[in-house]
């Protein structure tokens, strides 16, 4: 009997991050997922670890899923222990030549191996974790997978299918504590993939576009909650069109929508470098057009009421619990590459910087 004990305590821990650390999470699976058959799942990946405990906890049936993993990461401590016990397949990334043939082998042959016992497989088509403002690529390792499941199928006599689907997950501010995510599955075979997935997130052409549409999208609905998980993307992407430069044509509408674009970006950049938030600032300005001269009043009177409030103390068990998951959190941001959202390690400094220094 294959032991699960491992995988079912990641999976409660997953649950737990993911009650705790999002206040809400939509989750839409179109009954596109079968209960039994063998399944490989192709997620997005723009959050590191959190969009494995995504997975984990969401999949319909609460099946077991197998994840693709990084060679290198089997060998660190503890997590390599984890891994190995979770179920998790290692995957070599860009062998030599000559060992690229027994590391796609070992690779496939694992990952026959499970979907044969009708589990799922969850491989992360873009390859790695990475922050920016589209999907820069979709790889074919699901397809090979599927394809040699198929061809293992029929060479033992047997006749048997895989089912691919890919899922969308979108977070409104992957690293805001108490944001919100939306996880949406659907059936679809591989060639559908890459065109799903772009679907069904926010995909812009550029940071800047992407920028312009996130801080128009702040000012028109004031709080993010205001929208519905299920039109967020529709709203995110509706935006992004609206800001894309293939929009624009040469007349003085389109000038006025570029210099629009511009001034968004611009105070976007002015915000993030602030560590403020539009509504934020909003609420401490209040609703009056210009700022309000009582502006550092309002905000010693929301600091204080925020300390004081007896709720406030609530708040601190909580806190507590929290301190293994943070110090965890800070030994596996190593794990992401420098410059990512995600790393404690970045290259430069960022084009929000940049801008809001200019």
């Amino acid at each position: 009997m294959e032991l699960r004990l491992v995988y079912r305590m990641l999976r409660k821990a997953s649950d737990w991050a993911l009650v705790t650390f999002y206040s809400e999470a939509y989750v839409d699976t179109q009954n596109s997922v079968p209960k039994e058959a063998p399944l490989i799942l192709t997620p997005c990946h723009h959050n590191e670890l959190i969009d494995v405990a995504t997975l984990a906890a969401t999949v319909p049936h609460r099946r077991k899923v197998s994840f693709w993993a990084k060679s290198t990461t089997f060998a660190v401590p503890v997590f390599g222990s984890i891994l190995s016990s979770s179920g998790a397949i290692p995957v070599r990334r860009n062998p030599d030549k000559a060992d690229a043939g027994a590391s796609n082998a070992a690779l496939f042959a694992a990952s026959t191996a499970a979907l044969a016992r009708n589990q799922v497989i969850g491989v992360f088509p873009e390859g790695t974790s990475y922050t920016e403002p589209a999907i820069v690529q979709i790889l074919s390792g699901a397809a090979w997978a599927a394809l040699e499941f198929v061809r293992s199928q029929r060479t033992n006599g047997k006749t048997g299918s895989v089912v691919i689907i890919p899922v969308g997950i979108v977070y409104t501010d992957k690293s805001k504590f108490r944001s919100r995510a939306r996880v949406q599955y659907v059936k679809a075979v591989m060639k559908d993939v890459e065109a799903q997935l772009l679907n069904m997130t926010i995909n812009a052409p550029d940071w800047e576009t992407l920028y312009a549409a996130r801080m128009a999208r702040d000012i028109l609905w004031g709080d993010e909650r205001a929208i519905k998980l299920k039109d967020w993307v529709v709203v995110g992407q509706t935006l992004v069109k609206l800001f894309s430069s293939s929009s624009f044509e040469d007349s003085e509408s389109s000038s006025d929508l570029a210099n629009v674009k511009r001034a968004l970006t611009k105070y976007f950049s002015l915000l993030q470098y602030s560590k403020i938030t539009h509504a934020q600032l909003h609420q401490l300005q209040g609703h009056e057009k210009h700022p309000s001269p009582f502006f550092a009043f309002r905000f010693i009177l929301i600091a204080l009421s925020t300390l004081l409030n007896p709720s406030f103390l609530l708040f601190i068990p909580p806190l507590i619990a929290h301190i293994p998951a943070y110090l965890f959190a800070r030994l596996g941001s190593g794990l992401a590459p420098p410059g990512e959202e995600e790393s404690l390690k970045p290259n430069s400094r960022s084009f929000l910087e940049v801008s809001a220094l200019d």
